[in-house]
């Protein structure tokens, strides 16, 4: 989406930066993070008038999320996504239950497996 097309208090990060620092509609002037805080931005619409901009989504803290969580797991980023069941979050991966299975399915806790990206499923 085009800058233009920002809704005033959302995060956004753009293409300019790899999505770096989020970007955010205040009082409609174009703010960007800076640590925690929120810095005028010094690039004008006109400067960023072909720049795309994407919704920002904060990473997943998935020491956080429990279990048997929807979500959406692959191996490479060329790889479909497939639909499983959170199991836990150990050793910096994120390991499903296998076979699609959920806690009450599993025949024990040792029926996971991680893969090297997931995400949180949205309905």
């Amino acid at each position: 989406m085009k800058v233009w097309e920002l809704e005033e208090g959302k995060e956004y990060v753009s293409d300019l930066d790899d999505g770096g620092s989020p970007y955010k509609i205040i009082n409609g002037d174009l703010f960007y993070k800076n640590g925690t805080e929120y810095m005028r931005s010094y690039i004008y619409y006109t400067t960023v008038k072909d720049v795309d901009f994407t919704l920002y989504t904060p990473p997943t803290d998935w020491s956080k999320v429990e279990v048997d969580t929807k979500v959406l797991v692959r191996d490479a980023t060329y790889a479909s996504w497939t639909y499983s069941h959170f199991a836990k979050y150990q050793n910096g991966h994120v390991y499903v239950w296998e076979e699609g299975r959920t806690s009450f399915s599993v025949y024990t806790n040792d029926d996971c497996t991680y893969y090297n990206e997931a995400k949180l499923y949205t309905e």
